[in-house]
């Protein structure tokens, strides 16, 4: 009983040390947190989705500029 207790508490302070860590290094949207994200703020996946659809944009070239060589 005292090893599944001990068991349960590494875990739940485990899980927020490694959330944290994730989130510095910048993995923080990452598959293992995702669902517990969408859960308990959802609006940080909706600026997610948002952001990842902004940086896959490509930008059209201005009228007067050089065509593209390569």
């Amino acid at each position: 009983m005292v090893l599944v207790v001990a068991l349960f508490a590494v875990f739940l302070v485990g899980l927020p040390l490694v959330a944290a860590r994730a989130r510095r290094r910048g993995t923080g949207g990452g598959d293992l947190f995702q669902p517990f994200e969408d859960l308990w703020h959802p609006a940080a996946r909706r600026a997610l989705v948002e952001v990842h659809a902004q940086d896959e944009q490509t930008d059209a070239p201005l009228p007067g500029d050089p065509p593209f060589r390569v």
